[in-house]
């Protein structure tokens, strides 16, 4: 028999979305799945809902907490997970039937901790198009960072992904922070000795309105900072110079957007001097970096040229 794979699940107030994805997870072609569901304090009908699917597939297991938020709530999948491999589904998108046994095949063929697909990204009602196959890219060392930068993306979701349940011994989502995803990717790439992605389209990710993401505050781009700066920190303790780079020129450019656009933050107040602390890290760095950074940016403009304009350099 296959492995046992984990899908964690965080529910919360999701009832008009739930139903959609949970019929994407029961009715996966990869059959051995234990199906973790968390309550995380819903106050509308998605418990409820929760527990019809437990009654209907033996697989599910539902477990009610108070509220705790996203890192919470997976952190308490992950606590409960008895699979070989761990998948995190959001719970108001979906995954196309071939999903995870696509991304365990990309595991076993590859050895790879962490395998990845692409999503789509499309609105509510807006058909999906299917895409072909894709041959998996191997990834290993500092390439495996580069591909946050690479294809933002798909690298730094967690809700594409198939884990070995190894990279999670000793790692957990940072809670009470936004854009947690951030805070924790560089620490799990750092963990995989091999990732492996596709860009066949298996996950759909559906753009809502009301998302929590989409409302602008100075807190979450506070802790997007955070998560830069403790990306940056890790990478120079760890000799990242090509990811720390990379990372430093990401953080100034959010940094100089955040700040451009300070007055749309109604909590601005609160983080005028954290904002502050930032500029003094980044100035720091950019001192440290200044002809790496050169280099970067040049490097960047030439990538992005036209064909031809690259080919008239190449023989110059």
């Amino acid at each position: 028999m296959n492995e046992l794979i984990s899908v964690i699940v965080p529910v919360y107030n999701v009832e008009k979305y739930l139903s959609r994805c949970l019929d994407s997870i029961i009715n996966q072609t990869y059959k051995n799945l234990d199906i973790i569901l968390i309550d995380d304090g819903s106050t509308d009908k998605s418990a409820l809902i929760c527990q019809e699917y437990k009654n209907i597939d033996k697989r599910i297991k539902v477990i009610h907490q108070e509220n705790r938020g996203l890192s919470g709530a997976r952190n308490t999948g992950i606590d409960n997970a008895e699979g070989d491999y761990y998948v995190f589904i959001d719970s108001d998108d979906e995954i196309l039937p071939e999903m995870i046994e696509t991304l365990y095949a990309i595991s076993k063929e590859t050895n790879a901790d962490i395998s990845i697909c692409h999503m789509h990204y499309v609105k509510e009602n807006e058909e999906i198009k299917r895409n072909n196959k894709c041959q998996p890219i191997i990834l290993v060392d500092e390439n495996k960072f580069n591909l946050i930068y690479t294809n933002w993306m798909l690298a730094v979701v967690q809700w594409n992904k198939l884990f070995k349940k190894e990279i999670f011994n000793d790692l957990r989502f940072p809670e009470g922070m936004y854009h947690e995803d951030e805070f924790i990717i560089h620490h799990e790439f750092a963990l995989a000795k091999i990732v492996a992605y596709t860009n066949e389209k298996l996950y759909i990710y559906y753009q809502h309105d009301e998302s929590i993401v989409r409302t602008p505050s100075a807190k979450k781009k506070y802790h997007v900072m955070l998560a830069y700066k403790d990306r940056l920190d890790y990478c120079e303790n760890n000799n990242l110079l090509n990811t720390a780079v990379s990372t430093y020129v990401r953080f100034k450019s959010f940094y100089n957007e955040t700040i451009n656009d300070i007055d749309k933050y109604n909590d601005k107040n609160e983080y005028l001097d954290k904002f502050k602390e930032m500029k003094n890290y980044l100035d720091n760095k950019r001192n440290k970096y200044k002809k790496n950074i050169l280099l970067y940016i040049i490097k960047q403009k030439i990538h992005n040229l036209p064909l031809y304009l690259k080919q008239l350099l190449l023989k110059r």
